[in-house]
């Protein structure tokens, strides 16, 4: 099983695709940072499918109008990078089709009639590919090369790094000093055991915060 997190910009049909190991909700962010890095900024919405990373549920209200709520770490991103998100409304084709279309022109264009010696040299190809279709293909939908309307995108500076993010957690420090989280422990100072201290996470190292120490 190959996963990929899959983006694109309406305007320009400018791509990006990223092999990814699962679907948790760290991976969507990161993924999701990652795209407006290569995209150069975020634009004013996103639309998502109905993934349980992003959508925790959703509320009819009164009014008939339906209220989503968002799950608390992908609402706090799209906040932090200034994005309004917008969700695809479940069995409606003309909703879920520019997110589904995508999702099959990867998989019909790039991984169909291909051949794949192992995980890194999917990720060599696929980097070909987007380059391919970014910056020489000419697009159907358009009839000008996405790279081209790249240039003409209204796209806002993201001040956030995928690798640098942190996502906040609270825990309590542990009569042996040390803090636990998803299986693992981190050591801290002795004098802060039975306080709540903060797990900067981000993707390849952890913060602890006491206040501002």
């Amino acid at each position: 099983v190959v996963r990929f997190f899959a983006s694109r910009l309406k305007y320009s049909r400018f791509i990006d695709v990223q092999i990814v190991d699962n679907e948790q909700q760290e991976t969507v962010v990161r993924c999701l940072l990652r795209a407006f890095e290569t995209f150069g900024g975020v634009p004013l919405f996103g639309v998502f499918d109905n993934m349980s990373s992003a959508v925790k549920s959703r509320e009819v209200q009164p009014d008939g109008n339906v209220k989503v709520n968002w799950t608390e770490r992908f609402g706090q991103v799209c906040i932090d990078c200034g994005l309004i998100p917008l969700a695809c409304w479940p069995c409606r084709p003309q909703q879920k089709g520019s997110v589904e279309n995508l999702v099959g022109f990867v998989k019909g264009n790039f991984f169909c009639g291909r051949n794949f010696a192992d995980r890194p040299d999917v990720i060599r190809q696929l980097q070909s590919w987007e380059n391919y279709v970014n910056h020489e293909r000419v697009c159907d939908a358009t009839h000008e090369i996405p790279y081209k309307r790249l240039q003409h995108e209204s796209l806002k500076p993201c001040e956030h790094k995928a690798d640098t993010y942190a996502f906040k957690i609270s825990v309590v420090v542990r009569p042996t000093a040390r803090v636990h989280y998803r299986g693992l422990e981190y050591s801290v100072p002795a004098d802060v055991i039975g306080q709540t201290v903060t797990l900067h996470l981000q993707a390849k190292q952890v913060a602890i915060y006491l206040a501002d120490r």
